[in-house]
């Protein structure tokens, strides 16, 4: 070591300790240090943000799967309603095909019966029924049933 650098002399300019600490990276240390602690810092909010993410990312996937539940119920109800309108209908249609005729009245409720019925998607033998009991005769309704 040099004796103008054990005396505080650099570059034969006199030195005080915080001097030489700040010109020789002092503030460089600093800086790292700050940059390390705002690097960990923001790996911790970036890891907090994908957590986050996930939560949202099972959160979409459970609703999702409780959305094709409830389809899946949906379809079930459907499928048991056009039963029962088919069922309702059939008994309907055959009472009036073994009358051998209709009131307008008649009409007008089996065709409150066949439209839902239609609409979900019912067809088949509760149509052809319903086609045949259109072709009834119509007969002026009997007010003393």
């Amino acid at each position: 070591m040099s004796p103008a650098k054990a005396s505080g002399y650099f570059y034969g300019r006199k030195w005080n300790n915080v001097d030489l600490f700040i010109k020789l990276g002092g503030a460089g240390l600093v800086s790292g240090l700050l940059m390390w602690w705002i690097k960990i810092l923001y790996g911790k909010w970036q890891d907090n943000k994908k957590e986050r993410l996930n939560e949202v990312a099972a959160n979409e996937l459970d609703r999702k799967k409780e959305a094709e539940a409830l389809q899946d119920s949906v379809e079930l109800l459907k499928t048991a309603m056009v039963g029962l309108q088919h069922h309702d209908l059939y008994k309907t249609c055959q009472t009036y095909l073994d009358r051998g005729y209709v009131s307008t009245a008649d009409l007008n409720d089996l065709d409150y019966l066949f439209k839902p019925y239609k609409a979900l998607g019912g067809n088949g033998t509760g149509e052809l029924l319903y086609n045949r009991v259109h072709d009834l005769e119509i007969r002026k309704e009997d007010t003393n049933e």
